[in-house]
């Protein structure tokens, strides 16, 4: 029904709708059949970071009039390095998930080779946020 009144926008709603009502529904199941509880501190802290990090590629895209490709390739490529720079200055993500992903990841080395360098990378605004340098901030950040 959304897609037919409004095309392209009317589809995105209807699957975030649809989405957000299955995932509320799952999370509440869970919570009571299971007992899960979720950290609702670092979920809000990665939804603000995504929303935060949307902005400047959306207003760069919509003012600057490039094809249809290259502003999926801009909007890409501002949007991933905001995120994952937002990350860690928000402190969203810690040195110990980090090195938890490091371990995961070192198992598959295609995966390894595509995520050290976004790890390294997080972990120098951790220290920047921090404002730390070596072995103090290891020893800050078990």
């Amino acid at each position: 029904m959304l897609t037919s009144s409004f095309s392209v926008l009317g589809l995105i709603a209807a699957y975030l709708v649809a989405n957000g009502a299955g995932q509320i529904y799952s999370s509440y199941y869970a919570r009571k059949k299971f007992r899960v509880e979720f950290d609702t501190s670092a979920l809000l802290k990665i939804f603000i970071v995504s929303g935060l990090s949307s902005v400047v590629p959306a207003l760069i895209i919509g003012f600057a009039g490039l094809s249809a490709i290259l502003s999926v390739g801009i909007g890409v490529a501002l949007y991933l390095f905001s995120y994952l720079s937002l990350l860690p200055l928000t402190k969203a993500v810690t040195l110990s998930e980090l090195k938890q992903a490091t371990f995961v990841v070192k198992k598959t080395a295609l995966l390894a080779r595509v995520a050290k360098p976004v790890i390294a990378y997080q972990q120098r605004l951790l220290r920047f946020k921090v404002g730390l340098s070596g072995d103090k901030f290891k020893e800050s950040y078990p």
